[in-house]
């Protein structure tokens, strides 16, 4: 008798623990303020100074182009856009309707080609924009730049969740 308790308790155990998932997040109590459908970048040099905005800037934003395919991105700028602190930012959302995802998705890319024109002459660069799953939805989680494939992650600040700097070589 002792035995097949055992047994039962055990076999029990067994299961109950197969059930758990331990891809779920706990996210009781986090408050979601942020469309994690947004990239938000700034182009900056060596030093990290910003390109666009500021005492810095050398190229107006105006020359600054994302595209998906054929969808081009509305660029818009943030309101301190007279600071250096002055970011860029764009949904991707409508590149979703395009892409074939499955909704079990941890985690996707969006190849995007952005185009700076300086001085007449235009340069392209290859972003792959990487998201991933959380508890508020998808967030960016870094971008690819060109083969070379130098990931940059997203620096977490108070002034702007989830901005990237782009480092660009004039």
């Amino acid at each position: 008798m002792k035995v097949n308790f055992l047994f039962l308790l055990l076999c029990i155990l067994a299961v109950s623990s197969c059930r758990r998932s331990d891809n779920k997040k706990d996210c009781a109590g986090i408050i979601c303020d942020y469309s994690g459908m947004d990239f938000r970048f700034r182009l900056v040099d060596a030093a990290g100074k910003n390109l666009v905005y500021g005492p810095d800037a050398r190229i107006q934003v105006e020359n600054i182009s994302l595209s998906y395919n054929d969808i081009k991105f509305e660029l818009k700028s943030s309101p301190d856009s007279a600071k250096a602190s002055a970011y860029i930012s764009t949904s991707v959302q409508q590149v979703l309707s395009v892409m074939q995802m499955r909704p079990d998705t941890k985690e996707f890319t969006v190849p995007v080609v952005m185009k700076i024109n300086t001085a007449g002459v235009e340069s392209s660069y290859l972003l792959t924009i990487k998201y991933g799953l959380n508890c508020c939805g998808y967030s960016l989680l870094g971008l690819y730049m060109d083969k070379a494939g130098t990931f940059y992650k997203p620096v977490n600040d108070s002034i702007s969740p989830y901005l990237i700097n782009i480092p660009i070589g004039l």
